[in-house]
């Protein structure tokens, strides 16, 4: 795991919503805030439909236009949301570096992966060489791990591997030297066997060039190898923010919990771990209580008054919880709980 930076905020995010424009008061991300320091890696996670891509999305610029987006993404002295599209383009893709969870989906299958790469150099690096444009090329595919880089320029995507399609994706998103790299599920789509390489080439490039990483996963062992901090997003909203070695101690939220309980012991074979019962609740079906309390097996009256991230109580470590009983959920008693429902 990394060990956390001392860096200036790269990027700060504050109370960052995305609705749908036709009817605002589907809120897809609501209230959203965080930063990501130089040299620091901060994860999200999730389960699918929780807002983890939109929030990179809309950070980035990449919302569908029938979505709205207000609050503030301050990046480098700016707020990019009050950025006009043309000067969003410049920082988009020179500053601001993303791999995408299917390079199948990212790279043109009808130009072969010099070409490719040579666009993304050539659109913010201005006028340069087509010799020089080769040259780094070939420099960001052999940064990037990949044998022959010289021979894979020529190369088309079909003729790669899923890691290797991958890799040719962070050498785009790197092309530039940007600040901050985001990276929205970039294993998915792969093998088991490749995704331990592909995340430790991005921890390994964002550790020697210095480079905020916004990770975006479903997956808690790769929070937890990879990330210095961590934000679990249910429904749209941030429930608990920790520091990773923190959060995998013992997280705070009644959902984090059941995160946590759902993932495979291998040295407890054959026992069956308890799921998080129920599913989360349709966008915009939501009224002001815990919007996870439906599947809650904690919650009382209380649960139906509004939820504020409050600061994490009588656990030795600082953090946020959307939780007014986080304070009661002791980890003996959370222990107990798991017990029981395992025998």
């Amino acid at each position: 795991m990394k060990t956390g930076s001392t860096g200036e905020a790269v990027l700060d995010v504050r109370d960052l919503r995305v609705f749908v424009k036709r009817d605002p008061s589907v809120v897809l991300v609501d209230r959203v805030s965080m930063s990501v320091r130089a040299g620091e890696s901060v994860g999200i996670i999730g389960e699918t439909g929780s807002g983890k891509s939109l929030t990179a999305l809309a950070i980035a610029g990449l919302l569908s236009p029938d979505l709205g987006v207000d609050g503030s993404v301050e990046f480098g002295g700016q707020d990019l949301l009050q950025l006009p599209e043309r000067d969003l383009r410049a920082i988009r893709g020179a500053r601001i570096g993303m791999v995408f969870q299917d390079p199948n989906e990212s790279l043109n299958p009808v130009f072969s992966i010099g070409k490719q790469l040579g666009y993304a150099i050539r659109a913010h690096a201005g006028d340069l060489s087509r010799t020089a444009i080769r040259a780094r090329a070939r420099e960001l595919l052999d940064l990037v791990g990949i044998p022959q880089p010289a021979e894979r320029l020529g190369q088309y995507p079909y003729q790669l591997s899923g890691g290797m399609r991958q890799r040719v994706m962070i050498a785009m998103a790197l092309a530039s030297d940007p600040e901050l790299l985001i990276a929205d599920e970039p294993t998915t789509s792969l093998d088991v066997s490749v995704q331990a390489g592909i995340l430790e080439l991005i921890e390994g490039l964002a550790r020697d060039m210095r480079l905020a990483t916004l990770l975006i996963t479903h997956d808690l062992g790769v929070v937890a190898g990879q990330c210095d901090r961590v934000l679990a997003m249910y429904a749209g909203q941030v429930v608990e923010a920790r520091r990773t070695r923190d959060f995998t101690a013992g997280p705070a939220h009644p959902y984090c919990q059941g995160l946590l309980r759902c993932v495979p012991d291998p040295s407890e074979l054959g026992v069956i771990r308890p799921g998080i019962p129920g599913t989360p609740p349709a966008p915009g079906s939501t009224d002001q209580g815990c919007r996870f309390r439906d599947r809650c097996e904690y919650a009382t009256d209380g649960c139906e008054s509004p939820q504020l991230l409050l600061d994490v109580i009588d656990r030795g470590a600082s953090g946020l919880v959307r939780c007014w009983r986080a304070d009661e959920l002791s980890e003996p008693a959370v222990a107990a709980k798991s017990m029981e429902a395992s025998t």
